[in-house]
């Protein structure tokens, strides 16, 4: 069945909003503590995917959207960008922040609704941040979903994939052994 709405429960105090199902899946399971609550969109064919994930609410943004539904939360991560980033504004308490993982959140706008605007930056320790991640992984800590391995030379082939913006998990360009 399709999640037409967000759940006749009532919501949490401090939720947090992801936009669009292309969240990371570390996101999701590494979510801050300090928020009581964690609301993501996606489409019906990954609801319950999400759902496993651990987002406490689920929006299906086929069947509705999801500035008419969420309200006053503290902090929206926008994974696509352009109108969707535009709508989530309306969705932030004051106070609140909207991080754009793909967009340049407007100053103006954000002064305008009385919150926050910031963008992921890739912080200079990455490589760092990176050996955490796979120490992580390989004690069985983190669990990547991983879509699809492609060949180095199925680059193209892994490029189109990644342009679809659909789809679930993480595509992987096997560089070599």
């Amino acid at each position: 069945t399709k999640a037409s709405s967000l759940p006749a429960r009532k919501r949490s105090s401090r939720p947090a909003m992801a936009r669009e199902s292309r969240l990371s899946v570390f996101t999701l399971r590494q979510r801050s503590s300090s928020f009581c609550g964690h609301i993501t969109t996606t489409s019906t064919p990954n609801i319950e995917f999400v759902r496993e994930l651990g987002a406490d609410e689920v929006v299906d943004y086929t069947c509705v959207n999801a500035e008419d539904v969420v309200h006053d939360v503290d902090m929206v991560y926008d994974c696509v960008g352009g109108d969707v980033m535009e709508r989530s504004w309306q969705t932030l308490k004051k106070g609140g922040t909207l991080i754009s993982a793909v967009g340049f959140p407007s100053e103006e706008t954000a002064r305008q609704h009385e919150v926050r605007a910031a963008r992921v930056m890739l912080p200079h320790d990455l490589s760092a941040i990176l050996r955490q991640v796979t120490e992580l992984i390989e004690a069985g800590k983190l669990q990547p979903h991983i879509r699809k391995v492609f060949a180095l030379e199925e680059a193209a082939q892994a490029h189109a994939l990644c342009e679809t913006h659909h789809g679930r998990g993480r595509i992987v360009l096997h560089i070599g052994e």
